[in-house]
Order: C-alpha cells, then structure tokens, then sequence
C-alpha cells in the first residue's frame, strides 16, 4: 500500500494503480562448466543438481541490489554474500540477465533484456548482472562489450 499511497502518478489522468506493475519471471539456468583436462573430469561432476530456491533467492537479491528500488525495505547490501544464495556453492562466477524484449526504467538508468532472434538462447543485447565471488557489475550491452560480430568474421 506505501507504493499506491505515495507515488504520483506518471500519466496525466491515470490511476497510480493502473501504472503498478508485478512481475513474475521464470527461472532457466544455463549451468557451463569447464574442466582442465580429462583426468579432473569424474561422473559427479557432469550430474550437478541445480538448487532453484537458491537460485531465486540469489536472483531477487541481485536485482535488488544492483537496482535499489525505492520501496524495497531489505536492500541486500552484503550481497552477494548471504546463506540462502549461491555464494559458498562452488560457483566461480554467474551472471542474472532477463531474456525479454522489454526495459526497467530505474533511478540507475534503464536496464534492458533481450533474447536471440530464434527465441532459444539468451542475447548478447541484454543488460546483465554478473558475480565473480564478492564482486557485482552490472553490465550494460553494447557499451561494457562492444563488440561487432561482423567484423571479427571478416578478421578470420
């Protein structure tokens, strides 16, 4: 209710309550690892079980974290440590990143997500999130890598 209570609304005429949106994502990790040579590679290592209510505690901490929104009490400020994430998992390091066709408009700039053109895999076009241990960058595409595929087709 704070949010309908002391918002102002964005649109000449519209209801604050017209203009509040939830949203519900759903989950689908893409787990890569890479493994130095054939000796360290066991039958465990290719059966990993994906743990999903820690995956999405560790993803609503991330997106809150890097976003901060307004009306978020818990803002996350020791992510990515915490006990219910994936910190302590045994990740080198994973990345957040919204494979739709729409944008967030926050007090930190318009994040953007985006999927390939096939609809199946994600996008290099999208906005991510990324962790390497304790460090979180939000990456903004295009600007943080820049690179033009077809000019690196034309280098080979």
């Amino acid at each position: 209710m704070d949010i309908l209570a002391a918002e102002k609304q964005r649109t000449i005429g519209a209801r604050v309550s017209d203009e509040t949106y939830l949203l519900l994502f759903e989950v689908q990790p893409i787990v890569l690892t890479t493994f130095a040579g054939l000796g360290d590679l066991d039958d465990e290592d290719l059966d990993q079980p994906v743990n999903y209510h820690r995956i999405i505690a560790d993803a609503e901490k991330a997106v809150i974290s890097a976003f901060k929104p307004k009306y978020n009490k818990q803002l996350y400020k020791n992510y990515p440590q915490g006990s219910d994430g994936l910190y302590g998992q045994g990740f080198t390091g994973y990345s957040y990143s919204i494979a739709e066709g729409f944008a967030f408009n926050t007090a930190y700039g318009t994040i953007r997500g985006a999927r390939d053109s096939e609809d199946v895999l994600l996008s290099n076009d999208a906005d991510f999130i990324s962790v390497n241990g304790d460090e979180v960058n939000l990456h903004i595409a295009g600007k943080d890598f820049n690179i033009q595929l077809e000019s690196m087709a034309s280098e080979s």
